[in-house]
């Protein structure tokens, strides 16, 4: 219960900001209108209580992973760490400070958390089951059901996760999906370009991504030799196809058939005007399982506690406290060790030698792309207090074919 009363005032104030934390039992005559507003501080002081106290009641009893059917979905010690983690890191950001420098003591109880959970076994998902199904274990992961607890489980990663699996092929698919009814959420470009080539090196400069406010004027990184503006969607993060589909992308990966296009007049193409079509060029993957039809829904699992945000986390708690330490760095590796092909991590992983305001722009572009479509972005943007950067403008890729040649044109 506490664990619970915790999660959901956690939810309650990242999107209407503090507020009583009520903890006695109101009556009828109970005046409501002594309560005043507290501070989000204040706020996560009492969350980080009850996640405090549930541990120790719970002590042996309260388990770090449910072990039967019956207690699934049943908050656990590791969901009471996650959301102590998230809390103080919110309540240190620039939106929710109250003018304190919360940085320290978010450091200090981010990497209890990161520690706690590593010590009881929890670790990325780094190892694909069935490597040829897939674009990369990342994908794999958000399909594979969480397990009980055992010796032998082979999801560690996921702290706390939905249930049941999502159902979202029929209304945010792609066309030739048999039964997929509206394409629904189109992927932006700019999360497009936010992936990294395959090596690791952002595709645009992250300090001025565009140089135009309607974002049709790339910024493009002049240290990376690797991205192909006539081939934008090849050697990239492994995350992006994991994540999005592109034109070219097979929609049945493990058989390679039905290649999905999305220029104009494609399979999939474009429209401006038909629910069933992208707006932007490009479709959700990510929980999209390729079987899925209307005779059966194979699509993955939402896992809104997850050991990658644990890593993030104190990565950016340590930097905001102690600066670029090994630390930090360390933390921040962690999702990209799991996503680039180890041919590439002497330039995929961050070096210690990175000057503070890098750091803080990879770090951001970190939590971008290995949390799309896992409603964080949204959040993030508004706690850093940088969300007129970034929103306003949505873009997309129109891709036009003539003579088996691609043209690419980005439009608002």
């Amino acid at each position: 219960a506490r664990i619970l009363r915790a999660h959901y005032y956690l939810q309650l104030i990242k999107r209407y900001g503090p507020m009583p934390y009520l903890d006695e039992h109101n009556f009828e005559d109970y005046d409501f209108s002594s309560i005043e507003r507290p501070t989000f501080y204040s706020n996560v002081e009492s969350i980080i209580k009850d996640c405090r106290d549930a541990i120790a009641i719970g002590g042996d009893k309260l388990p770090w992973r449910v072990s039967i059917p019956s207690d699934n979905g049943r908050a656990t010690k590791a969901m009471a760490y996650a959301v102590m983690s998230q809390a103080i890191l919110y309540a240190a950001s620039p939106l929710w400070n109250d003018g304190v420098n919360h940085w320290a003591e978010a450091a200090v109880i981010t990497k209890e958390a990161m520690d706690a959970l590593e010590a009881a076994n929890f670790k990325l998902m780094d190892q694909s089951a069935n490597p040829g199904d897939w674009h990369s274990v990342y994908q794999e992961y958000f399909m594979t059901q969480a397990e009980l607890d055992g010796s032998a489980i082979y999801d560690k990663e996921t702290i706390y996760s939905q249930l049941y699996e999502l159902n979202l092929w029929g209304t945010y698919g792609v066309p030739i999906a048999t039964g997929a009814t509206r394409a629904e959420i189109s992927p932006s470009q700019e999360l497009v370009d936010a992936y990294d080539t395959a090596d690791g090196i952002p595709v645009l400069d992250l300090s001025q991504p565009y140089t135009d406010s309607d974002h049709l004027q790339p910024n493009y990184n002049s240290a990376n030799s690797m991205y192909d503006q006539g081939n934008p969607y090849i050697n990239r993060d492994p995350r992006l196809l994991s994540s999005i589909i592109c034109n070219g992308d097979f929609f049945n990966i493990k058989e390679k058939t039905s290649p999905v296009e999305t220029f104009v007049g494609g399979n999939s193409g474009i429209s401006t005007n038909n629910i069933r079509y992208t707006r932007t060029g490009y479709y959700i993957r990510k929980y999209i399982h390729y079987l899925s039809s209307s005779s059966a829904n194979n699509d993955g699992y939402w896992k809104p506690y997850r050991m990658a945000e644990i890593y993030l986390n104190y990565a950016e708690a340590e930097f905001y406290a102690n600066g670029v330490t090994e630390a930090a760095v360390s933390a921040l590796n962690k999702t990209r060790e799991r996503a680039f092909d180890p041919q590439y991590h002497a330039t995929a992983l961050i070096q210690s030698s990175i000057p503070p305001t890098q750091f803080v722009q990879r770090l951001r572009n970190e939590r971008r792309v290995e949390f799309a479509f896992e409603e964080l972005r949204y959040f993030d943007l508004r706690r850093w207090k940088v969300q007129d950067k970034y929103e306003g403008i949505v873009t997309g890729m129109s891709i036009t074919q003539r003579g088996g040649a691609l043209t690419y044109e980005r439009k608002v």
